[in-house]
C-alpha cells in the first residue's frame, strides 16, 4: 500500500446525508444522541437558516453497514471554509422503527474516537 501523503488528517466518514428538499449531499463528520456535525462540499449556498427544520435521509459510506433511514434535524449553525459548509445539527425526530440503525452508525464514530485513544 502507498504511504499516506495528507498533510492533513481525514475524518472518517461513515454516514452519507442527503437533504430531501434539494437533493444535496453532504457528510456526516460528528454524531451524539442529540445531533451532528455535518460537511457540505462546496460550493453549496444553504437553503436553511439556522433554527430551521430540515429532512434528511442518512445512508451507509464506505464499509459501514446499516440500514438507511430518514430523520428530521434542526439547524444550530453554519460556517462556511475553503472546503466545505459545515452545519451543526440537532436530531428531532428519527423515522419511526430505526433506532437500531442510528445507533449502529453512533458505534461507527465512537469506536473510530475511541481507537485514536
Amino acid at each position: 500500500m502507498g504511504q499516506n501523503k495528507r498533510k492533513e488528517k481525514r475524518e472518517p466518514c461513515y454516514g452519507k446525508l442527503i437533504f430531501q428538499a434539494t437533493d444535496v449531499p453532504a457528510y456526516i463528520r460528528d454524531i451524539s444522541e442529540q445531533g451532528m456535525r455535518i460537511d457540505v462540499p462546496l460550493p453549496f449556498e444553504p437553503m436553511v437558516n439556522p433554527l430551521d427544520v430540515c429532512a434528511v435521509k442518512i445512508l451507509p459510506e464506505g464499509d459501514a453497514l446499516f440500514e438507511p433511514f430518514t430523520a428530521e434535524i434542526e439547524i444550530r449553525w453554519i460556517r462556511t471554509d475553503p472546503l466545505f459548509t459545515s452545519i451543526g445539527a440537532r436530531l428531532n425526530c428519527l423515522e419511526e422503527g430505526k433506532k437500531m440503525a442510528y445507533d449502529t452508525l453512533l458505534s461507527l464514530y465512537r469506536s473510530h474516537s475511541s481507537a485514536e485513544g
